[in-house]
């Protein structure tokens, strides 16, 4: 049975990002260069790569990965992830993820090194409409397994207001968030990310992101640190 051409196309399309990212993968298995420390209004960029198969109206699944570098660094972290979402109803999102990931520290003795953790984590998201806007509150529970730490477990609040106006033929729709960090072992918030920019559907099955990310990390000495983020995301979808 011979394809129809969309289709074809769009089979090719998968089959490349799915090909483009295991290559990653298996680059970023090995040995890295090795990530100097963060230091306060550094320069970063995020690139976050997903495949999702809606299997039905309430069930989606995807994996993915994601890259960041840093300057005066380079790549300094490496996530492989894979997760479900279920949509029981038009108010509400839930979904359990797994995460492995590669991420550069700094160890007792200061030497820079990288280490394996891995990060199951579930999540449940009230979703709310008025007037085109849309809001978002994702409420996250990760139970952090860490190579060089103790197990913690982390709670993550992310709300996001999308606003209903798509410009261009690309449908540049423009969205802000903010996402907030509480850990067992620690006091306190330790970590706030800001996000602002535009969701982007490109063509077809492929849709994305651009935006700008302020990162604001709390050390173990309760000093923040705030780092400049360009990110991106790229994700198909059939």
């Amino acid at each position: 049975m011979i394809l129809p051409v969309r289709n074809r196309k769009k089979l090719f399309t998968a089959a490349w990002f799915f090909l483009t990212t295991l290559f990653l993968v298996q680059g970023v298995r090995g040995p890295l260069a090795a990530a100097s420390p963060a230091k306060d209004e550094d320069f970063g960029i995020w690139n976050i790569y997903d495949i999702e198969k809606k299997v039905n109206p309430r069930w989606k699944m995807k994996v993915g990965e994601e890259l960041r570098f840093r300057n005066h660094a380079g790549l300094y972290y490496a996530e492989t992830h894979l997760g479900a979402d279920y949509k029981p109803f038009q108010y509400l999102a839930m979904g359990a993820e797994y995460q492995e990931i590669r991420n550069s520290r700094t160890n007792k003795k200061k030497d820079e090194n990288w280490y394996w953790d891995q990060v199951p984590r579930i999540y449940l998201t009230p979703q709310y409409s008025y007037k085109g806007f849309s809001l978002e509150d994702r409420n996250m529970l990760e139970f952090r397994v860490r190579q060089d730490a103790r197990f913690t477990l982390r709670y993550r609040n992310m709300v996001t207001l999308t606003a209903p106006w798509k410009w261009t033929q690309f449908q540049f729709q423009p969205y802000t968030s903010n996402e907030i960090f509480l850990e067992t072992q620690r006091n306190g918030m330790i970590e706030d990310r800001f996000f602002s920019g535009f969701k982007v559907h490109w063509w077809g099955p492929v849709y994305g992101s651009i935006f700008y990310l302020r990162q604001s990390n709390k050390n173990a000495i309760a000093k923040w640190t705030s780092l400049n983020i360009l990110g991106t995301s790229l994700k198909i979808s059939f």
